[in-house]
């Protein structure tokens, strides 16, 4: 009887396990890596609605005229296409923060500080916290800053701030 070593083609049992390692290895990165980007489209859609809120409302106070009382706020809070809030005033309130007049100053009871205006809103498809402040005669006389900061409640909790300044002219 001849002794000969079969030379056919093929993989060994070895092969075949460190290329079922190597590929499982792969599979699990492209499976982190699309976890990853669709937890940060997530995200990214909520920075947008926060950011449209915003906007809108700023839009709303720039169009609104210049008046020493107060300004009226009429807003859609719940994404129906209808003014929920008319009526809604707010003007210059105390201002807890002594930086910049009180404009970055959020309704939070815990750290005991208070916006000007503050009213929890549901539109562009998330929930948010709006806070305005007023600052009168700031940065100088006939002219107010109003600082809006919508505050996402859902998800990561970004913070967008927009500012704007009406002239008395």
């Amino acid at each position: 009887m001849k002794n000969t070593l079969d030379t056919s083609p093929g993989f060994t049992l070895l092969e075949v396990l460190i290329a079922v390692v190597v590929l499982s290895i792969g599979v699990t990165a492209v499976y982190t890596m699309q976890m990853a980007s669709i937890t940060g489209n997530a995200a990214a859609n909520r920075l947008t609605a926060s950011t449209n809120t915003a906007a809108i409302i700023v839009e709303e106070i720039v169009n609104m005229p210049y008046d020493a009382a107060n300004y009226d706020l009429d807003i859609d809070t719940d994404g129906d296409g209808a003014i929920d809030t008319d009526g809604d005033t707010f003007s210059d309130g105390a201002g807890s923060n002594n930086n910049q007049a009180g404009l970055d100053d959020i309704t939070d009871p815990g750290a005991g500080t208070t916006s000007d205006y503050t009213r929890t809103i549901t539109a562009n498809g998330g929930n948010f916290t709006l806070d305005i402040n007023v600052a009168r005669d700031y940065p100088d006389n006939g002219m107010d800053t109003i600082r809006v900061i919508v505050r996402n409640n859902t998800g990561f909790g970004n913070r967008v701030s927009f500012s704007t300044i009406k002239s008395n002219i």
